[in-house]
C-alpha cells in the first residue's frame, strides 16, 4: 500500500495516479473526491484492527479492541487527523462498529446508550491518537510540504549544482562565494573592486552608474511599527479569517507585516506554535459567563461552556482540526481550564478525577467540533451521509447483527442532544471512576 511509507496527506488523486501509472480520470470511477478516497483508505487500514482478542470479559475485550484501533491509527503518520474528518462506510468499518456495539450490549447497556456510546468512544480514541501523533513531532503538514518541496528542487538540479547548493547551505558565511573544489562559483560571484567603487560613488555623490539602481534613503519610507507578539497574533487571526488557516504560514505572515520571515522566529518558534497562539487568542471568545450565571445546575452550566467552546472551533473549520494537536498556554486557555475545574469542584468531583476528567471533556469537545467542521467543508458531505445511512441500514444481519439491529439508533438524535448526553456520560464516569495506582 502506498500509505505504508508515505504521509497520509500525500494520498491525493493525482499522486496516486502517478504511482499506478494511469490518469487521474480513471480513478474517479472508484472515488469521486479526495474525501471519498481517504474514506476508502481508512477503511482498508481498519482491516488491521484486531476484532477478536479472545477475551471473555466484555469490558476487557472492548479495551483490547480500542487499544488495537489506537495502535493502527498511530502506525501511519497523519491517519488520526484524517480519521476525525471522514466517514468510512466499508466492511472493515462496519465490522469495527459491530464489535464495539456487541461489547457494549454485553456490558448491559441499552440499545440507544450503546449506539451513542460507540460514537463517543471511537471519537475519543481518535482524539487520543491525534494528540499522540503531535507528541511524536510529526504532525506539521506545513513543515512536511516545505521539506518535500526542497527535496524536489534538489533532485531537479544537475549533479554539480546539487553539490554547490549543499555547500552553500552548510557554509552560509564565506562558502557561498566559492564553488566546489575552490573554484569561483559563477552563480554567486564575489563583488569586485569596480563594483564597490561604483556603489560608493552612487551613494556618496549621487552619480548614476549604468546597471545600478538609484539608491533611495530609508527615511523616505514611513516608519514601520515595531514587531510585537500581540501584533503578530492579531495579523495571523486576520489572515486566517480572510484566507483560511492553511494560508497562515511564516512567509505569508511576514508579507502581511512587511518584514522578513526570520524576524518572526524571535517571537514564534514554528508554524505549529503559531497555530497554537491563534487558538489561544480565539479562546477569548468562549462565553464563560454561563458558569457564573446561576441558571441550572453545575452540569447544565458546564455543558453551556463546552457548547460555546465548540461553536468557536466550528466557526473556523481548519482551526478545529488543528486544535486536535495544538496546545495553547495563555491566559484564555487557563481561564477556560479554571472555569471547568471550578464547575467540577462544585459538583463534588475529587481533585485528581477532576484534573484528569477536564482533559477528557476538552478532548471530546475538540474532536466533535473537528468532525462536524470537516463535514461542513466537504461538498459531498450529504452524499456520504446518505451512503453511510444506507450501509448501516442494509448491513447483513448474519455478519453484523448488532449494526443491523441499531442502524437507526447509530444516526439518531440532534447534535445538541448527543453533546449533552456525551457530557453527562463523561461526567458520570469521572465521578464514579477513581484513577488506579
Amino acid at each position: 500500500m502506498f500509505v505504508t511509507n508515505k504521509f497520509v496527506g500525500a494520498v491525493i488523486v493525482r499522486r496516486l495516479a502517478k504511482e499506478l501509472e494511469t490518469g487521474p480520470a480513471s480513478l474517479y470511477a472508484y472515488g469521486r473526491t479526495v474525501q471519498e478516497l481517504h474514506a476508502l483508505l481508512l477503511d482498508r487500514v481498519l482491516a488491521d484492527v484486531d476484532l477478536h482478542p479472545g477475551l471473555d470479559d466484555p469490558r476487557v475485550r472492548l479495551e483490547a479492541v480500542c487499544s488495537s484501533y489506537l495502535h493502527v491509527l498511530l502506525r501511519h503518520d497523519g491517519l488520526a487527523g484524517l480519521a476525525a474528518g471522514v466517514l468510512p462506510y466499508g466492511e472493515n468499518a462496519i465490522a469495527l462498529t459491530d464489535t464495539v456495539l456487541g461489547a457494549l450490549r454485553a456490558m448491559g447497556l441499552s440499545p440507544l446508550r450503546a449506539a451513542w456510546g460507540y460514537d463517543t468512544l471511537v471519537l475519543h480514541v481518535t482524539a487520543i491518537a491525534a494528540e499522540a501523533d503531535r507528541r511524536r513531532g510529526r504532525h506539521d503538514p506545513v513543515g512536511r510540504a516545505r521539506n518535500a518541496y526542497e527535496d524536489r528542487c534538489r533532485r531537479a538540479l544537475p549533479p554539480r549544482r546539487r553539490a554547490e547548493r549543499g555547500a552553500i547551505r552548510r557554509h552560509r558565511g564565506a562558502a557561498h562565494l566559492v564553488g566546489p573544489g575552490g573554484h569561483p562559483d559563477r552563480y554567486h560571484r564575489r563583488p569586485g573592486t569596480r563594483d564597490l567603487t561604483n556603489m560608493f560613488a552612487a551613494n556618496a555623490f549621487g552619480h548614476k552608474v549604468r546597471g545600478m539602481p538609484t539608491p533611495h534613503s530609508r527615511r523616505e519610507r514611513p516608519a514601520k511599527p515595531a514587531l510585537t507578539l500581540t501584533g503578530i497574533i492579531d495579523t495571523a487571526v486576520s489572515v486566517m479569517e480572510q484566507e483560511g488557516l492553511q494560508r497562515v504560514t511564516m512567509r505569508r505572515l511576514a508579507q502581511a507585516l512587511d518584514t522578513g520571515p526570520a524576524s518572526l522566529y524571535v517571537y514564534i518558534a514554528n508554524t505549529a506554535e503559531l497555530h497554537a497562539a491563534i487558538l489561544e487568542r480565539l479562546l477569548g471568545r468562549v462565553d464563560l459567563t454561563a458558569a457564573h450565571s446561576g441558571e441550572g445546575d453545575w452540569r447544565t452550566r458546564l455543558d453551556a461552556v463546552l457548547a460555546s467552546y465548540e461553536r468557536v472551533l466550528f466557526a473556523h473549520p481548519a482551526l478545529a482540526m488543528s486544535a486536535l494537536t495544538a496546545r495553547p498556554r495563555g491566559d484564555n486557555y487557563l481561564a477556560l481550564l479554571d472555569t471547568l475545574l471550578a464547575l467540577l469542584a462544585e459538583g463534588g468531583v475529587p481533585d485528581l478525577q477532576a484534573a484528569w476528567g477536564v482533559d477528557i471533556l476538552l478532548q471530546s469537545a475538540t474532536a466533535s467540533a473537528a468532525e462536524h467542521a470537516a463535514r461542513r467543508q466537504d461538498s459531498a458531505a450529504d452524499t456520504e451521509w446518505a451512503q453511510l445511512r444506507r450501509t448501516l441500514t442494509n448491513a447483513p444481519p448474519a455478519r453484523f447483527p448488532h449494526v443491523h439491529a441499531q442502524g437507526d439508533n447509530l444516526l439518531s438524535g440532534t447534535p445538541a442532544e448527543r453533546r449533552r448526553w456525551s457530557v453527562d456520560m463523561l461526567l458520570n464516569g469521572i465521578l464514579a471512576t477513581h484513577p488506579s495506582a
